[in-house]
């Protein structure tokens, strides 16, 4: 038996060239360009295309036989930080009489 060789095969795309076209499909990027584009092929035909946006968007842009858009998936990631106290160790609720805690 012969060693299994994928078909599909995975490419590095420029950002700047891909841009025009995936704002076409949609504007999740808001205007931005993307961070990076990673496509798909197999048999010399585009199977997939995956772009990743600053703004936490990222595009999956899929295709047919014949290379035109057969569907897309977005998808937001947001991160957040909290600050729950700068004073460490002090209590915050104030008790239901209004004085100072005693």
């Amino acid at each position: 038996m012969g060693q299994y060789i994928p078909q599909t095969k995975r490419h590095v795309l420029k950002p700047e060239q891909q841009a025009r076209f995936l704002a076409d499909i949609t504007a999740i990027g808001g205007g931005e360009l993307p961070t990076q584009v990673v496509g798909w092929s197999r048999k010399g035909k585009w199977t997939r295309i995956k772009a990743t946006y600053p703004n936490g968007w990222e595009l999956s842009v899929n295709f047919d036989r014949n290379e035109k858009v057969s569907s897309y998936s977005s998808k937001l990631t947001l991160r957040a930080s909290l600050r729950l106290s700068d004073q460490a160790g002090r209590s915050t609720i104030a008790d239901s009489d209004g004085d100072d805690g005693a």
